[in-house]
């Protein structure tokens, strides 16, 4: 079974660097390294260059999705291993990943990623799920909570995580329309599902994430892309009946950033009696057209 572990990157080179330096001291080295990254980005490329085991390919804009597909165009392992930029496997990573897909039942193998704030020190906290998605489109995802057990998941997250390439050769580019790209992994996963394959979550497939500076949650583009996103996955994939109560779910109730009107009530109240902030209001149109704009793109 060849393994390909690929990383899309752009402009975090120092971190790039001590993501590669991770795989090379891999317990089961991995057949290949693809790093994707954008055309113009001359730090990246040479840290990607500087190791010969990494093929560098350029993507002509800076899109996860489509740096992705770059990379499984590319990719010849049967198993495509993904891990952020920012993130520093585990010695044994691959080691641990590789014994799973001796099941041919298993379509992904993932599992947390370990968060560290501004000064190095890891988010603690435990989960009582882990990659879950209700019967009505909530999602619930929590890989960075401590969970103990290997458990079959309806989501992976996507610095973390690996699949069988013959089962996602793509993933789908209208995701990308905003510009941004945010839940992509969950058509990675809803695809595997629909193939009749599982998805495991394994605690000891673990990897560390330093994540920099990261767009604000309260950026109307990413609020936006978040709700276009998620709507347009789980409209893709659900059955015509679950279709109807994820509509009702998300425009009257919903979660945030993909809030409906009681969860964008209930977070506004908050924030105008604490902080006085009139123009959280904004984000509920936001939100609300990017959960409409999906629709009309699945017609």
């Amino acid at each position: 079974m060849k393994m390909s572990v690929l990383i899309v990157s752009y402009r975090r080179p120092e971190l790039l660097a001590n993501c590669l330096r991770s795989l090379q001291r891999q317990t089961r080295l991995p057949d290949e390294i693809l790093v994707v990254g954008v055309e113009g980005d001359n730090a990246t490329e040479a840290v990607a260059r500087s190791c010969k085991e990494v093929h560098w390919l350029a993507s002509p804009v800076g899109d996860v999705v489509r740096q992705l597909n770059l990379g499984l165009a590319r990719a010849t392992g049967d198993i495509v291993c993904l891990i952020d930029d920012d993130a520093e496997a585990f010695p044994d990573w691959l080691e641990q990943i590789a014994p799973h897909y001796a099941d041919h039942r298993v379509g992904a193998v993932g599992g947390p990623d370990y968060l560290h704030d501004e000064q190095g020190h890891r988010i603690t906290g435990k989960a009582t799920r882990i990659g879950h998605i209700t019967w009505f489109g909530r999602l619930q995802g929590n890989h960075h909570l401590f969970y103990p057990h290997v458990v079959i998941v309806d989501v992976l997250k996507g610095c973390n995580m690996s699949f069988r390439r013959a089962l996602v050769p793509a993933i789908d580019e209208r995701l990308s329309l905003g510009g941004r790209c945010h839940h992509w992994e969950l058509d990675i996963a809803m695809r595997i599902h629909r193939q009749g394959k599982v998805l495991v979550y394994d605690p000891s497939v673990r990897v560390n994430h330093y994540p920099g500076p990261r767009t604000s949650v309260l950026d109307q583009d990413w609020v936006y892309m978040a709700n276009f996103n998620l709507t347009f996955v789980f409209l893709k994939y659900f059955s015509p009946l679950r279709r109807f109560v994820f509509l009702l779910y998300t425009f009257l109730w919903g979660d945030f950033p993909e809030m409906g009107l009681v969860v964008f009530l209930k977070i506004y109240l908050s924030r105008l009696l604490r902080y006085r902030d009139v123009g959280f209001v904004r984000l509920l149109s936001v939100s609300m057209q990017g959960k409409l704009d999906a629709l009309q793109v699945l017609r």
